[in-house]
C-alpha cells in the first residue's frame, strides 16, 4: 500500500527543526490538500489517508492526491512519519 501518515511540520507532534526554514510558497490546490490534512488531525488525532483526502476534496484520482501530498513533502510542508 502507498498509504503514509504525514503531519504538518508546524504540529506539535513534529519533531521541531534546529534551523528555521523559509518554505516555497504552495499552489492553490497544494493549500487545499495542507489545510485538509491539518483540519484532520485536529479534528480526528490522525492525519487522513491519500483516499480520504481525495473523498474530501473531490478529486477523481488518488495518483493527484499522491503527487500533491509528495509536494508538500519536498516543500518542507509535511514530514513522512
Amino acid at each position: 500500500s502507498c498509504e503514509q501518515a504525514f503531519t504538518p511540520t508546524d504540529h506539535p507532534a513534529s519533531p521541531p527543526r534546529a534551523v528555521p526554514v523559509a518554505r516555497p510558497p504552495l499552489t492553490e490546490s497544494q493549500t487545499k490538500v495542507y489545510e485538509f490534512i491539518r483540519d484532520a488531525i485536529r479534528r480526528d488525532g490522525r492525519p487522513p489517508t491519500i483516499a480520504e483526502i481525495g473523498r474530501g476534496l473531490g478529486f477523481a484520482s488518488t495518483n493527484s492526491v499522491h503527487r500533491l501530498v509528495v509536494a508538500l513533502d519536498v516543500k518542507g510542508y509535511l514530514r513522512r512519519r
